[in-house]
C-alpha cells in the first residue's frame, strides 16, 4: 500500500462477532474496472454441517437455484453474469438472497484473472437500522494520493448501495450533511437504492434492518487504470468505551496516512507518529496523520468502539479492533497471489495453526510497536482454510497482491479460541438431575453428552462458573480423581485416557488426605466453584460436558 487514508465511524455494540448464519442478502455494484476483460461476479459459500440446503434468488429476475450439499466444510462457488452489477443510481430489484437450513457462511467477489476485490456478506443478525457514513470526497482524495479525477462525472463520487434486508415495505432516510435534512426512500421488499455520496451523507437509516454497501466503480490509480472498491459497513454504536487498532504494516509501505469523520471523535495515536496526542476531526474535515515514510503509527487508540478503514485505489479495508478480535477465522486463497495477514499475540505466534498444522513456511513476525502483537503474512495456502488459536485471539485479513493491492478482514467463525480447533458449537456444561456416586456420574455423562467436566485452564473453570445456573447449594462431581496407587491427582477422560493435572481451583485447606477423598467435586453453594476432595462413594450431582463441534474443511 503506496498510500491509505483512515476513515473512521461509530459502529454497534453487541454485533455477533461470528459471520455464519442462515439468512443473507447482498448485491453487486458496478464494477468498470474490468471492462476491457471477462468480468466475474459470484459468491463463495461454505457449509458448516452436513446435509445443508442452499438457496440463492436473484430478486431481479426471480432466478432461484436450490442445491443440497451432504458434506460438512465444502465450498461452492456460484458465478453471476455481469447482468446483475447495479450501475444505476435508483430503486431496483437486483439483490441477491441466500438462504440455508444450516448455519453457512457468505464471500462476495468480483474482479478478472485473480484480481479479485471482496467483502464478508454479514448475516441477518448482524444487520441493523442505523449506520454512519465515512466523510469521503473522491476529489480531494485524489488529490491527497496525487492522482487526476474522470472527466465522467457520475465516477466522480462514492457510492452507496442500501439494501431493504426484510420481506415488508422499508423506508429509508438519508441524512445529509450539515443542513441536517433528511431524504426519504421507501423500499419493496428487498429492493435496493444506489445513490452517490460524495461527502453529503452522513447516516442512513431504515424503520427495518438495512444493509450498506460502500462502493466506489472505479477508483483511479497511478498506473492508468483504475479498480473497483466494495465494503459493507457495520451498523451504528450505542455506547462507548476505549477501542485499540494495531496497524499491520511497514512505515516503508505507506506514504500518506489520514483520518476522516462523519463525527467528532476523540483519537489518539500511537507512540511512533511525531508529536503524537489527542485529535479532534470535526465532521467535514480530513485530518493528516502521516506526511512520510518513516513514522507511520502502528496503534490508533479511540475514546469510544469505532470502525476504521483503510482507503486507497483498490482498498477499503476495515481495521479488526482489538475487541474484535476472534479465535478462528475462515480464509479462501482464490488465486496464487492472495494470502493472509494475521495479528497475534507477541508471546504465543508459534501457537497459531492453519488447518491441523502450523503455519506454512515459518512466516516472519513484525512486532507492532506500543501493542503486544506482532503480525505476519502467509501466502498461498490451500484452496481454503481455517487459521487459528488455541489459547488467544488473533486477528486475520485477506490480502491479494497483483498489479494492485486488496485487501479484507477474513471470515470469523468463531470470536472464542478453542485448544483443538475451528469450534462451530462451544462446549457446554451441565448438570445431572440425580445425585450420584463418582463412578456412577461419569456412566451418565458418557451415556447423555460426552464426560464428565474436565477443567484443563482457568478460562474453562470461568465458563463452567458462568455457565451452570443452580437454585439451590449443591455439589457436583468433577472428572479429576485420585490415583489408587500413587494417589497423584489426574483427569479421566475415558477408561483407557487420562490427562495429568497442570491446573488447580482448589478450595482453602484442599484437597484433603487421600485417605478422606480420592474424587473430586465443586462447590456450587456460593457460586465460586472452588473444587474440594470426596469421597468416591459420596452422593453428588455429574456436572458433565458436551464437547464442541469443530469444522474440518473438505
Amino acid at each position: 500500500m503506496l498510500a491509505v487514508l483512515l476513515t473512521i465511524f461509530m459502529f454497534s455494540q453487541g454485533l455477533s462477532m461470528d459471520n455464519c448464519g442462515t439468512n443473507f442478502i447482498t448485491a453487486f455494484p458496478e464494477n468498470i474496472a474490468y471492462y476491457f476483460q471477462n468480468n466475474h461476479n459470484y459468491l463463495k459459500i461454505t457449509t458448516l454441517y452436513p446435509d445443508t440446503d442452499v438457496s440463492i434468488i436473484y430478486m431481479g429476475n426471480g432466478f432461484n437455484n436450490t442445491t443440497s450439499i451432504s458434506t460438512a466444510g465444502v465450498t461452492w462457488t456460484f458465478n453471476f453474469p455481469k447482468e446483475v452489477e447495479e450501475y444505476q443510481l435508483i430503486s431496483s430489484n437486483k439483490s441477491i438472497i441466500i438462504r440455508s437450513n444450516n448455519n453457512i457462511t457468505v464471500l462476495s467477489m468480483t474482479g478478472w484473472q485473480g484480481r479479485l476485490q471482496s467483502h464478508v456478506v454479514q448475516p441477518e443478525q448482524n444487520l441493523r437500522t442505523v449506520y454512519t457514513i465515512p466523510n469521503l470526497n473522491y476529489a480531494s482524495i485524489m488529490a491527497k494520493f496525487g492522482l487526476s479525477v474522470s472527466s465522467e462525472v457520475r465516477y466522480n463520487s462514492f457510492r452507496l448501495l442500501i439494501i431493504n434486508a426484510v420481506n415488508a415495505t422499508n423506508t429509508v432516510s438519508i441524512k445529509k450533511l450539515g443542513t441536517g435534512d433528511r431524504v426519504t426512500q421507501t423500499l419493496n421488499p428487498y429492493f435496493l437504492y444506489q445513490l452517490q455520496i460524495n461527502n453529503t451523507v452522513i447516516e442512513v437509516s431504515g424503520t427495518d434492518k438495512i444493509a450498506v454497501i460502500l462502493t466506489h466503480p472505479c477508483f483511479e490509480s497511478k498506473n492508468c487504470s483504475c479498480n473497483m472498491v466494495m465494503n459493507q459497513l457495520r451498523p451504528v454504536m450505542q455506547n462507548g468505551a476505549v477501542e485499540r487498532f494495531p496497524i499491520t504494516m511497514s512505515s516503508t509501505e505507506v506514504k500518506q496516512l489520514f483520518l476522516t469523520t462523519s463525527q467528532s471523535v476523540e483519537v489518539a495515536v500511537g507512540d511512533l507518529q511525531a508529536g503524537s496526542g489527542t485529535q479532534v476531526p470535526s465532521s467535514t474535515d480530513i485530518l493528516h496523520l502521516l506526511n512520510g515514510v518513516n513514522n507511520a503509527p502502528q496503534l490508533i487508540t479511540t475514546s469510544i468502539p469505532i470502525s476504521l478503514r483503510l482507503i486507497s485505489p483498490g482498498i477499503i479495508l476495515d481495521l479488526i479492533p482489538v475487541s474484535m478480535f476472534s479465535g478462528c477465522f475462515l480464509v479462501h486463497f482464490y488465486s496464487p497471489n492472495t494470502g493472509a495477514v494475521i495479528v497475534a499475540e507477541t508471546s504465543s505466534t508459534a501457537s497459531v495453526k492453519m488447518n491441523a498444522a502450523p503455519l506454512p513456511s515459518a512466516p516472519t513476525w513484525n512486532v507492532i510497536s506500543g501493542t503486544e502483537y506482532s503480525w505476519a503474512t502467509v501466502w498461498s495456502g490451500p484452496t481454503s482454510a481455517t487459521i487459528w488459536h488455541p489459547d488467544s485471539k488473533i486477528a486475520v485479513y485477506t490480502v491479494e497482491l497483483s498489479i494492485s493491492m486488496y485487501a479484507s478482514p477474513a471470515i470469523i467463525i468463531n470470536d472464542e479460541p478453542d485448544p483443538k480447533g475451528c469450534a462451530l458449537t462451544p462446549g457446554k456444561f451441565v448438570v445431572g438431575e440425580e445425585d450420584l456416586n463418582w463412578t456412577m456420574s461419569r456412566e451418565y455423562c458418557k451415556h447423555n453428552f460426552d464426560n464428565l467436566a474436565s477443567i484443563f485452564r482457568q478460562n474453562n473453570q470461568d465458563k463452567m462458573a458462568a455457565n451452570i445456573k443452580v437454585q439451590e447449594p449443591t455439589e457436583g462431581w468433577i472428572g479429576l480423581r485420585r490415583s489408587l496407587f500413587s494417589t497423584e491427582w489426574y483427569w479421566s477422560i475415558s477408561d483407557n485416557t487420562t490427562t495429568p493435572l497442570n491446573f488447580t481451583y482448589w478450595a482453602d485447606q484442599q484437597p484433603d488426605l487421600p485417605q478422606r477423598g480420592l474424587c473430586a467435586s465443586v462447590s456450587m453453594a456460593l457460586g465460586n466453584f472452588t473444587w474440594k476432595s470426596a469421597p468416591c462413594c459420596s452422593i453428588k450431582k455429574p456436572i458433565c460436558f458436551k464437547n464442541p463441534t469443530y469444522l474440518v474443511l473438505i
